[in-house]
């Protein structure tokens, strides 16, 4: 397969091309994978592809699928790293964290136009061959300039010579118009770029190395003197009875910083599961919008800021130190309290929502604090187990990236359009405006509810533009745009029957 490279891109070029220009992202996603998967797959059998291209692989897949359904932009994002990864892993297996996977497919873009100047260059020409073209251009460099200001010079004397010579030039124009409505700087631009992405995809070279590797990294914390032979392979360095003092001193230090922190932490807890987790009133907070805002800002922050201190203490030879064990067990309390401040701050906006409806920030809200759990968990097993910090920023990276794969299963302009449409699901009035700015995917059921917007005529009249704009656009892509919902949108607001191609069926009123 590797011997067929260079045509396999050739093709794959063109049909990026044919693919997505004017179009947008559907089943022609979808063609491109496969042709992109049969080359990576027959050029490297499976087993033998690191386990963090098969996730990436997978999720590739899976995010394709997620646009094919809904067509949301997370799963359109997340197609895009998923890609990026998949391209990091395949260029380099040895790699296992994602974010020197994401480096490395960063890098191959970069180095790519530095080894296509040295493929260019490996181009045989020989001496007679460039002797050639030298003498061919001196020959024609003087006529090339001499002809031209005669021509105008004729043409401007001479007008039975001017109306002929302009017939030529007008059927000479029509023809050049011809293949310029097909071939503009456009096209030319946009297939030099699907070029340059399909070649950087299935191309392995020896490039610039601007990314190292994360091989020599550990997942457990080594002690050097495990290692009296090979010290290079340690972790931390220990030796010295002036670090073991120092070692001595943050020890107690943190005792009580923890301890100071846990006491602290119990009462905020205390106030929170009696007063937001229980017996909530809303008439109680003058003003739920700062209650929720600033105080999820700060206890976030707060959470954050603890686990950050938390990984300081345990940067070190403090994992190992004897008498420790106390220490443990305050920072597992402390680590405890914060999840159970993320599960109060989650309520927070649970009750924010209750009043005002979902949005995109307080759906962010519980994706940021559930990823955050699963940061205090993954905190946890890091001192437990002796983990070493490239073992936390690993699992984390691929925690974040697997909740953000489980969150674009669903298109959430349409969840919260339908949850904000449902005035018994809250206490608060449909913003109107709000649901209005989201994506197309939500149109349909904006025009199936609109009594229930309360639309002012502006509003009335910036819906239809949007459904007008929608229509235009749908009809000027082909079948290899199609996903489900638009789709199923277009079919639903425009069916066939409808006499007026731009006027849209008012399924609501």
């Amino acid at each position: 397969m590797k011997k067929y490279q260079n045509t396999y891109s050739a093709f794959g070029s063109v049909l990026f091309y044919l693919l997505f220009w004017k179009e947008v992202l559907g089943l022609n996603l979808l063609v491109f994978c496969v042709y992109i998967s049969f080359y990576w797959l027959k050029n490297e059998a499976w087993h033998s592809l690191n386990k963090g291209f098969k996730m990436a692989f997978g999720g590739w897949i899976f995010s394709i699928v997620m646009i094919l359904v809904h067509h949301s932009e997370l799963a359109i994002f997340m197609a895009l790293t998923s890609t990026a990864l998949a391209i990091g892993y395949y260029k380099a297996p040895d790699l296992r964290s994602l974010f020197y996977a994401l480096l490395k497919a960063w890098e191959t873009y970069i180095s790519l136009p530095y080894y296509l100047k040295k493929l260019i260059k490996k181009i045989p020409i020989s001496q007679s061959t460039f002797l050639q073209i030298k003498s061919i251009a001196r020959i024609t460099v003087i006529p090339l300039i001499i002809v031209p200001f005669f021509y105008t010079l004729f043409k401007a004397a001479n007008p039975i010579f001017k109306t002929k010579v302009n017939l030529v030039e007008t059927w000479l124009g029509d023809r050049i118009s011809m293949f310029t409505d097909h071939f503009s700087i456009g096209n030319v631009f946009f297939f030099a770029c699907g070029a340059f992405i399909v070649y950087g995809m299935l191309h392995k070279y020896r490039h610039i190395a601007l990314v190292g590797s994360d091989k020599d990294y550990q997942d457990l914390l080594v002690p050097k003197h495990y290692y009296a032979s090979n010290a290079e392979n340690a972790s931390i360095d220990v030796e010295g009875y002036t670090q073991v003092i120092n070692y001595r001193n943050l020890l107690r230090s943190g005792v009580i910083l923890a301890l100071a922190m846990n006491v602290l932490l119990l009462s905020v807890n205390m106030i929170d599961i009696f007063w937001v987790w229980i017996g909530f009133d809303y008439s109680d907070v003058n003003s739920l919008s700062q209650f929720v805002h600033e105080g999820t800002y700060l206890l976030i922050f707060s959470i954050l800021l603890s686990v950050g201190i938390i990984l300081f203490f345990f940067k070190g030879m403090l994992n190992f130190f004897p008498k420790n064990k106390t220490f443990k067990l305050l920072t597992y309390g402390w680590l405890f309290q914060n999840a159970i401040l993320a599960i109060s701050v989650a309520v927070r906006n649970f009750h924010y929502t209750q009043y005002y409806g979902l949005s995109h920030k307080r759906i962010g809200v519980w994706v940021f604090l559930f990823m955050t759990l699963l940061g205090i968990i993954t905190v946890f097993i890091k001192i437990h187990y002796k983990k070493s910090s490239f073992y936390l920023w690993n699992v984390n990276s691929w925690n974040i990236y697997f909740t953000l794969l489980l969150v674009c299963s669903l298109n959430w302009d349409i969840v919260i359009t339908r949850y904000n449409l449902n005035t018994d699901n809250y206490i608060g009035q449909v913003d109107a405006n709000y649901l209005l700015g989201l994506s197309d995917e939500a149109l349909l059921l904006l025009e199936e509810n609109r009594e229930k917007l309360y639309l002012t005529e502006n509003q009335a009249i910036y819906l239809d533009k949007r459904l007008e704009t929608f229509k235009k656009s749908y009809l000027n892509t082909s079948f290899l745009s199609w996903n489900y919902v638009r789709w199923n949108n277009f079919n639903q607001l425009f069916p066939k029957k409808d006499s007026n191609p731009l006027t849209p069926t008012r399924v609501g009123r």
